[in-house]
């Protein structure tokens, strides 16, 4: 996998994507400290800087029905209150990634196939 352009089909028409460069952003290292839940503000947070997109950018992307406020984003603790299944399950279909990388239970952020499939379409 290059430097691949792909355009987001879900998301914004302007929104385009250089694979590799998403996925070295994204790599999160994993300590054995890790309790399981910060690594899922840190996912969120990094999923918006792997797009180039500041964190108090959300507040424009979220449906309003989530009731995001920057407040709610000001902390990892105050992310992690406001991440409930629905909005996880919104932000991956939103950013077509997977939803068990979100929650830390997987180390990739999709699968080889879905990016190849992606990158073929364009």
């Amino acid at each position: 996998m290059g430097n691949e352009l792909i355009e987001s089909k879900i998301g914004p028409s302007w929104c385009k994507v250089d694979v590799g460069k998403l996925l070295r952003k994204l790599r999160i290292p994993q300590s054995p400290a890790d309790d399981g839940v910060s690594i899922v503000a840190q996912r969120f947070r990094k999923l918006f800087a792997g797009h180039e997109l500041k964190l108090q950018h959300a507040i424009d992307i979220f449906p309003l029905e989530f009731g995001l406020t920057l407040d709610k984003l000001s902390s990892d603790e105050k992310i992690l209150g406001f991440l409930t299944p629905q909005v996880l399950d919104w932000t991956a279909a939103y950013f077509g990634i997977r939803r068990d990388w979100l929650d830390g239970s997987v180390p990739h952020i999709c699968g080889e196939k879905i990016v190849q499939m992606k990158i073929q379409e364009s």
